[in-house]
Parts: C-alpha cells; structure tokens; sequence
C-alpha cells in the first residue's frame, strides 16, 4: 500500500491501524504518517486513561511525519463532564496526537466549540518541531503527572495532571524541564500570565489539567555571549533538546546516553569542534544582540549505516529562519551553512527529520564558528 501510494505522486497521509497490536511504533515510520498505538476509545473517562497511559510512554518514537495515533477525540459526546474532556484535548495536544474530531458538531454544547477551538492547545499539538510531550513525572494511575513538550521556537509546553480524586498542587521547576529564568508562564485554559524564576506550580483540581506555555522572560541571568571570533562549542547553551539521548559537545550523538559517541565526521572529514544531535533537535544560545554571524558545516555522523539517515539543518536568529540546508543524507558531503545574526537576541541551532522517518538520524554541526562584539 504504501508503494501504490507512492507511484501515485500526490501527496498523501497514510495512516495505519491494526490497534497496536504489533507495536507499531517499532517498524512503521518509514511505512506510514500514522499508526494507532491502543484499541478503540470510547466516551468513558477509564478508557480514556487506558489509551493515554499507553500512549503516553511512547514519545521516543514520535516526530514529524511520524505520529502515535492514540485515537480520535471524544470530546462533547456527552458522556463525560467539561474538565475530564478539557484533560483528554490538553494531553491529546501535548502528546502530538492527531486532533479528529469524534463528535457531532450539530449537537455539542457551547463548552465542546470552547475546547475545540482553543488555539493556543491546537498551537502545541501542531507544532513544528513535532516532539511528543515527555512524561518526566508520574505518581502512578490515581496520582499526578507532569508532562513537557520542547517547542521550535525555543518554548516549553507543561501539562500538569491531576488524576486522582481531589485537588492537589503540583509543581516543577525551569531547571526540570530544561530552561533558565525568569520565564513567562502563560495558563493555555484561563489565558492568564505571569513571570516565575524557578517554580511551575498551579492548585489543579480532580481530573483537571492545567497546561502551560512556558516563554524566556526578559533580563535576569543569562549566560555570557562570546566575544570576538570564538569556536561556538565553547560557548555555554541557555537550552537543549534532542531526540536521542543529550546532544553532546564536541563528540557524535552515539546512542542514548552521555558522552557516548565518538569523533564528529561527515562523509570522512573529522572535525574536533561541534555539537552531535539527533531529529528532532534544538539548541539554543543567548547572544544579547552582540553578535554578527555564523559559519557552521553540516551533515549526517558517518557512524549512521551507509544509506540511512536523513536530515534538514535550519538556523535561527530570534524567530528569522536565516540559513537552512535542505535535505541531507548519510551519503552527502558536509554543507557550509553562513548566516547573519545581527540584531538578534537569541541563535537556535535545530534539526528536523526529512520527511523519511527517524532512521538514524544523527546530525553534527561541525566546526561552528561565531563572530561577536
């Protein structure tokens, strides 16, 4: 199916089910777009936790082009209340799921068209960075949980969920989900903001979630940008993520633990600077608008397998996409990225997988060199 697809030249979703039976996390990305990972949802709140449950410990499988699928919504059918169905499109958002609506939109009330609409949870889900939300805290079925989604512009998606049958305070810090302060905090239900320099905490209520997009604020401590022209893997990053294991310094990204990898090379060449990560990857450095440019070489880690590996390097300045390397492979030499960073407060370094699927797709940013005030 997926080669008949294919010959068609159009392009197509193609999503699987056979209701995760034979775990399709594990083989399907470079079959299918999709693929369920429960059986069928219904509108009950303990069939609801079933499937999130499963779904949710799933997120290393997950990126762009390639979805857990833990089934269609079931939000304004009616059997459940407001706040438990406010839960299921917050953590359905913050796991990357696909958004299908399962009601009928001719008979739902005001509250189903409140929590459908609400752009700012569509905003988490669609992200471009496409990372499934984490689960970096859990207390067990009845207890809380805490669940965190990095976002391509640098922002961090927190779901704090209350499972069990009262109201509980539950918290995490900026430290815990990979950022400094101060940051804004701003609620994605009430639409209320504020600035924290440390604590994430909220009162949730039984069976509610309350879910934050967490943003830089400004002033307060920051790492100190380089000065002059300096190798750039010198410099202290003010955040990362990445999709297999740490993203390290000055070595491949290797497997899932740190320090694991070995010499940076692409295509042969060795480098002894840079950073190696893994789709989906950011990194992100505070350059207070001191600095000028950036020259960085980019490809697939030749400890990737010949013919596997496929990766789009993409350079920000601020929110500006200022050089983008198209799609590279672990056959293709290292590409020579140059950009401008004048004016801009903050770099990010990501990488995307290309469409084919996580297939072992390590890239390195070799030799990054910055050029500041």
């Amino acid at each position: 199916m997926r080669d008949a697809l294919k010959k068609t030249g159009r392009p197509i979703v193609f999503s699987l089910c056979e209701w995760g039976q034979n775990k399709p996390w594990e083989w399907a990305s470079d079959t299918g777009h999709l693929w369920r990972t429960t059986g069928d949802i219904n509108d009950t709140w303990p069939r609801t936790m079933d499937i999130y449950e499963k779904n949710v410990v799933l997120d290393q499988y997950a990126g762009p082009g390639r979805w857990n699928d833990p089934d269609m919504l079931e939000v304004g059918n009616g059997k459940m209340s407001a706040t438990q169905y406010r839960s299921h499109f917050s953590l359905w958002a913050i796991m990357a799921a696909p958004l299908l609506i399962g009601s009928d939109l001719r008979k739902v009330n005001q509250d189903t068209f409140t929590i459908l609409e609400n752009k700012d949870v569509i905003a988490v889900d669609q992200d471009k960075l496409g990372v499934q939300g984490k689960r970096i805290r859990t207390t067990g079925k009845t207890g809380v949980d805490v669940i965190v989604k990095p976002l391509a512009n640098g922002d961090k998606a927190v779901a704090l969920f209350n499972k069990s049958g009262s109201t509980q305070t539950i918290s995490t810090s900026l430290s815990e989900i990979g950022m400094s302060g101060p940051a804004t905090l701003k609620d994605l239900w009430t639409k209320s903001t504020r600035t924290t320099t440390g604590t994430i905490s909220a009162s949730v209520p039984s069976l509610a979630t309350v879910m934050f997009r967490v943003s830089k604020g400004d002033g307060g401590p920051r790492p100190t940008p380089p000065a002059g022209v300096s190798d750039l893997s010198a410099f202290e990053a003010s955040s990362s993520t990445n999709g297999w294991g740490p993203v390290e310094i000055d070595r491949s990204v290797g497997g899932n633990k740190p320090g694991d990898g070995k010499t940076l090379t692409i295509n042969g060449v060795t480098h002894a600077r840079g950073f190696g990560a893994h789709a989906a990857s950011t990194i992100e450095f505070y350059l207070g608008k001191k600095c000028s440019s950036l020259t960085v070489d980019v490809g697939v880690d030749d400890e990737v397998a010949a013919g596997k590996g496929s990766v789009i390097f993409e350079v920000f300045a601020d929110s500006t996409k200022v050089a983008d390397s198209g799609r590279l492979t672990g056959t293709d030499a290292a590409k020579k990225l140059s950009a401008s960073l004048t004016g801009a407060e903050t770099l990010r370094l990501v990488i995307t997988d290309a469409g084919d699927g996580i297939n072992s797709d390590h890239g390195d940013w070799a030799t990054p060199r910055i050029t500041c005030s």
